[in-house]
């Protein structure tokens, strides 16, 4: 990926009847004409309150967080010994604190592959879930503490006598009842060779409102580029943000860049938060240059954002839609 440099211009300009030369500051060049990331009608049908959230009540807040962990260190989370260790007891840890929502990031757990869950199950109530099962862990887990939990897996379904594995986001209700699954559809790297891409998007409705799911790569799917290679990609995320129109995103990732400035991790959470019109809730990976998540309100600033590399969890209070 390179970056697009943008030259400044100097401009001279004759004064009538002086016959003197003024110089101009520099300008920008005016930039071509762009397809906007999404219908400038979804900022229209949705206004945002111009106050920032810092400065105004906010009525029975909605505690939101965003685990920031990657696999393989477990050692940093104290008494843990294992991926599913390390990240329940970061779940714990921000229910403690008072969140409802909770994300995990990418690759959180492992690269163990699990069945595919159908909606309304209830991976942690079913016996026929083996006891080693992540999914069936994370289902009990939020049905122990009443929270929305999203976890990310790899999982496995067979198709016309072919094995193929998704990286998947699983969504589960207090109850521990899954209410979304999501496949990521715009994969990256060596993902490319080993996993199936997924072919549509969805959200699960809470209290804060309606929630979306995205998996690092997809949340680009419909840049410029992006669109021009793969038109699927960018219908996907438009598909979620302009027809399904979720109030929050919960993003799980394993950003790998932070090079350059446009690719930061932050940089990217920000700016898709403002162009959605959307409250991000961004949980990364601990390791690597493209560590650091956020969560971001709709107008793209920071309500709570870190780099660490250390397994942490941060929050933001959002408020719950009218009637819930």
């Amino acid at each position: 990926m390179t970056r697009i440099s943008i030259a400044w211009a100097a401009c001279l300009l004759c004064l009538p009847g002086t016959g003197e030369t003024q110089v101009l500051r520099p300008v920008r060049p005016t930039p071509a004409p762009q397809t906007p990331r999404f219908s400038p009608l979804r900022r229209l049908t949705r206004p945002l309150q111009t106050v920032p959230i810092a400065a105004r009540q906010l009525r029975e807040p909605f505690r939101v967080a965003a685990i920031q962990y990657a696999s393989g260190e477990q050692a940093k989370v104290p008494g843990a010994t294992s991926d599913l260790e390390a990240v329940t007891t970061l779940v714990r840890r921000a229910h403690a604190a008072g969140a409802k929502l909770v994300v995990a990031p990418e690759y959180g757990l492992g690269e163990a592959v699990e069945p595919l869950p159908a909606l309304r199950s209830n991976p942690g109530q079913d016996p026929r879930w083996p006891a080693s099962s992540s999914l069936r862990a994370m289902s009990s887990l939020s049905r122990q503490l009443g929270i929305y939990l999203v976890a990310d897996v790899l999982t496995g379904q067979t198709h016309t006598g072919q094995p193929r594995t998704f990286n998947t986001q699983v969504a589960f209700d207090p109850t521990g009842a899954v209410v979304a699954v999501h496949r990521k559809f715009n994969l990256f790297g060596e993902e490319n060779g080993t996993l199936t891409p997924g072919s549509s998007v969805c959200t699960f409705d809470t209290p804060a409102g309606r929630v979306g799911l995205l998996i690092c790569a997809d949340i680009y799917g419909d840049r410029q580029g992006e669109r021009e290679r793969d038109p699927n990609k960018g219908r996907l995320l438009r598909q979620l943000v302009n027809e399904l129109q979720p109030r929050l995103v919960a993003f799980s990732s394993w950003w790998t860049v932070d090079r350059p400035r446009e690719w930061h991790p932050h940089t990217i959470q920000s700016e898709f938060a403002r162009d959605a019109c959307v409250y991000l809730l961004a949980a990364n990976t601990t390791a690597g240059p493209g560590r650091g998540g956020g969560i971001w309100d709709p107008h793209g600033r920071p309500l709570a954002r870190t780099g660490a590399d250390q397994p942490s969890v941060i929050f933001a209070d959002i408020e719950r839609c009218a009637g819930r």
